[in-house]
């Protein structure tokens, strides 16, 4: 999508963060293309040989690709293209999570750190992959699970800046809090999934357009419960089910007590669905936990945790908030050195 002077919404807030990585003074990442983001603009648009029109169109989002991901491409011969990271971090909190962020730092990262192994475990109702990382080679496998509800983006970036920071300590064969991240990486296999509600958290974060039909269909839902806030205290997902009362332990309870406070049908929240993992997120969530065989869970969900352990019997951990830190637990599976 082109951008220019006047337009306003998320992809304005991303251009004005890459401009800002480039060393420009596009101003706070706001949303608002006014007069010192156009400036800002034409000034990349002149030093990288583009015509300066003001207008952010795909050669411009070509050349501003590297700041937002943290590396280029460069031709080391007519057959080999080298990776050269730039000297940033890829990850950042300086925007509200979205879907296309959480890609885009995916996508730096993964060619950063090439052992990072991403693969596609399902997708969401509006059709978007739901990517899990793993990292690591040893016998513990621990999984790593973001948020359900999608007024919580914030977690998602923070479990992404601690992946970055494994990834790079491990590189430089360091130390995290005193936990040698080669010791870490030899003991456990970590996988991650960092963004399980991408279409939620869009529309909480501003990243959907509010013209796109899924934004208007949610829009509606929301109007049966007018007493919250739209779509900033939104938790479901797009279809207006609560992915984090999906899970079958506990749901016929579950179904009771909601029901009989209202939420008997979908909007943004508490909605526990028609039956149980009838989402497509909360639906592949649960096979690539059935298929990881993990030894214990820190998640950032208790109904998803309930679900592991009742159906398991292995540990589950139910993180509290975006604050937690999750080292120490990994900790526990590095053998003690003599």
């Amino acid at each position: 999508m082109d951008l220019t002077y006047g337009n306003n919404g998320y992809l304005v807030s991303l251009l004005q963060y890459a401009l800002q990585r480039a060393g420009l003074d596009a101003g706070n990442p706001d949303g608002i293309f006014g007069r010192r983001t156009a400036k800002a603009l034409m000034r990349f648009q002149r030093e990288q040989g583009l015509a300066a029109d003001g207008i952010a169109g795909k050669l411009t989002w070509a050349a501003l690709y590297p700041y937002i991901t943290g590396y280029t491409l460069h031709r080391a011969g007519p057959e080999k293209t080298v990776i050269v990271p730039l000297d940033l971090n890829v990850v950042t909190d300086a925007l509200p999570c979205s879907y296309l962020l959480t890609c885009l730092m995916l996508k730096g990262l993964t060619l950063r750190y090439p052992f990072l192994s991403v693969r596609e475990i399902g997708r969401s109702v509006m059709g978007r992959p739901i990517q899990a990382i793993s990292l690591g080679k040893g016998e513990d496998q621990i999984g790593y699970v973001g948020p359900h509800h999608a007024d919580e983006g914030n977690i998602v970036i923070r479990m992404l800046r601690f992946l970055e920071r494994y990834a790079a300590t491990y590189v430089s064969d360091g130390s995290m809090d005193g936990v040698s991240a080669t010791e870490l990486y030899e003991a456990v296999t970590l996988h991650m999934v960092p963004l399980v509600n991408p279409d939620g958290v869009d529309l909480v974060t501003g990243a959907l357009d509010p013209m796109d039909s899924f934004y208007v269909q949610a829009q509606a839902l929301a109007a049966h419960y007018p007493a919250i806030v739209f779509p900033d205290a939104w938790r479901g997902n797009i279809s207006g089910v609560d992915l984090s009362l999906q899970y079958p332990t506990g749901w016929q309870e579950a179904r009771r007590i909601r029901f009989a406070l209202g939420f008997s049908r979908p909007g943004p929240r508490d909605y526990v669905g028609s039956e149980p993992l009838i989402a497509p997120e909360s639906r592949a969530i649960a096979k690539w936990t059935r298929d990881r065989g993990l030894s214990l869970l820190l998640s950032h969900d208790a109904g998803y945790t309930d679900w592991f352990r009742s159906k398991w019997g292995r540990d589950g951990i139910t993180l509290k908030g975006e604050g937690e830190d999750i080292l120490p637990i990994l900790a526990r599976s590095v053998p003690i050195s003599p």
